[in-house]
Formats: C-alpha cells, sequence, structure tokens
C-alpha cells in the first residue's frame, strides 16, 4: 500500500456523446483531497443553463488508499500519454485531472492507452455510494421525461 500524499485529489469528467437536448447530459466526480467526495451532474448541455444538481459523499481510507494505488499500478502519474488526432465521431467522452504531491497530471480526453485508465475512471465512478446516483439519474430522467416539445 502506498502512502498518499494529503494533496491527493481528483476529478473525473464525463459527456454524453453529441445528442441533442434533453438526452445530452454529463457529470464530474471529484474526490479529495481528503475523504470528501463530490458529484455534480448536469441534465443537459451546461450553456442551456439546467438545473445542475450537487451531491455530497464520503470515500472510506481503505477506497481512497485502493484508488490511489491502482493510479500508480497503471502509470496514470506520468507525464505522456498517446494522444489520438483523429476524434471519433460521437460516443461519450470522458477524462482525469490529479493533483498527488504537489504535481498536477491530466488524462487527455482521446488517448491511445485507454485500457490503462478505463479501471481507473471505473473504479473512481463506484466511490458515488448508490443511492445517490439511483437519485441523480431519477432526476436526470425527469428533466427529460418533462423537457418542454419546440
Amino acid at each position: 500500500m502506498s502512502q498518499i500524499p494529503q494533496d491527493f485529489s481528483v476529478k473525473y469528467r464525463w459527456c454524453e456523446g453529441t445528442i441533442p437536448p434533453p438526452h445530452y447530459y454529463e457529470f464530474s466526480i471529484v474526490i479529495g483531497p481528503g475523504n470528501t467526495g463530490v458529484i455534480t451532474i448536469y441534465p443537459d448541455y451546461p450553456q442551456h443553463d439546467p438545473p445542475v444538481r450537487v451531491e455530497q459523499f464520503t470515500v472510506s481510507n481503505e477506497a481512497l488508499s485502493e484508488l490511489y494505488t491502482l493510479m500508480i499500478k497503471r502509470r496514470l502519474f506520468r507525464q505522456a500519454w498517446t494522444e489520438i488526432q483523429d476524434a471519433p465521431v460521437g460516443g461519450s467522452l470522458e477524462w482525469l485531472h490529479t493533483i498527488a504531491a504537489g504535481v498536477e497530471h491530466a488524462i487527455p480526453i482521446l488517448i491511445e492507452e485507454v485500457e490503462e485508465v478505463q479501471q481507473i475512471y471505473k473504479l473512481i465512478r463506484s466511490l458515488v455510494p448508490e443511492g445517490i446516483w439511483s437519485a441523480l439519474m431519477a432526476r436526470r430522467e425527469a428533466f427529460e421525461r418533462d423537457y418542454p416539445d419546440e
């Protein structure tokens, strides 16, 4: 088990592929420094000024350690990623920004090493309690259902 730096934090972002409202949504998960987590969900494109939902949660020391250890194992704290120049059309996007021991690291949106980061992304999403996910998705679905027809 690796010693977690006091300033360790992550900001994970996920965006739906380019689709028309009200089906589009995006969210971010911020964890740290420390055991505090925050998830923010936009049920529509942010420039449309949708009702943003924000929920806080706590991450256990064990889960935080698991995340940090996985990031080391997957070589997340390196400086170079192989970015894909020709962006694929459609599909969701995700990326990550971290701080550890005073050094900032970013995983760009489109990289060749996607297998190396998918397990990290999955673990980050799993740190949000299921009850919070369910409530946020229910609100998003209500927003989609009640979206005014143009």
